[in-house]
């Protein structure tokens, strides 16, 4: 993901770099030890988003520091926001040593900078946001006050979002459906890519999808004939918290 440091006038790339190894039938190996590293534009300003980059160093890692709740999968995503003058953000993990899989959650960092340290926060972990499914959540301050996460969920067509009105405490996580007519390009609507402030309360969201019916059980065996993902989006409209 990329994110705009207004302070620091440079876009940060955070991403993730994961070891890979066949699979066993008690493990899924493909992505796991998921390390999050950080990346800067070398350049300053809003140009500087098109590159290039420059690795500055790993941000969160599988280690010592690990919540119980975390696993194989290591540190799966990252997004961070600032409070006041406090750093926060959320990260994913999953317990990929123990199939099938029964659960992929998020928890919360933070840090005095962007640029770390990132410490997890164990008493606030997993967030309680989703109870089984949320992947690469994104935050962004709403202009008429508090915050909106958006992210994937396992509902059918749609996405999940949560709101906060300090940018700390999160709602319970509600789904949104943005393909009414059912599987309208994507079989299976997938990761939130972005959100974007359009102004008078309405956005731009961005999202992967698949353009058809995945079978997970194969995909999971590594049969990805005839499977291909797109990049849609749909405009919505945030009326209130």
């Amino acid at each position: 993901m990329v994110y705009w440091n207004k302070a620091g006038r440079r876009w940060n790339l955070f991403y993730v770099a994961y070891y890979a190894s066949p699979n066993t039938k008690e493990e899924f190996r493909w992505n796991s030890l998921g390390k999050i590293y950080q990346a800067q534009s070398v350049h300053a300003g809003i140009s500087g988003i098109s590159g290039p980059y420059k690795d500055i160093g790993i941000l969160m890692q599988p280690g010592k520091d690990s919540d119980p709740w975390e696993g194989l999968q290591g540190v799966d995503s990252f997004y961070p926001w600032q409070v006041d003058n406090t750093w926060y953000a959320f990260y994913g993990s999953a317990k990929t040593e123990h199939r099938p899989i029964t659960s992929w959650l998020i928890g919360y960092a933070t840090a005095p900078s962007v640029n770390g340290p990132w410490k997890r926060i164990p008493e606030k972990n997993p967030a309680a946001i989703e109870k089984r499914f949320i992947e690469n959540p994104i935050v962004k301050k709403l202009k008429s006050g508090g915050w909106i996460c958006v992210y994937d969920n396992d509902k059918r067509d749609a996405i999940g979002w949560a709101y906060s009105k300090d940018g700390i405490n999160w709602s319970e996580g509600q789904s949104l459906v943005i393909q009414p007519s059912p599987g309208k390009w994507s079989k299976d609507v997938r990761t939130v890519l972005g959100i974007a402030d359009e102004g008078n309360n309405r956005f731009t969201l961005f999202y992967t999808g698949f353009e058809q019916n995945p079978e997970w059980d194969n995909l999971m065996k590594g049969r990805t004939d005839g499977i291909s993902c797109a990049v849609g989006f749909v405009e919505i409209e945030i009326v209130g918290p």
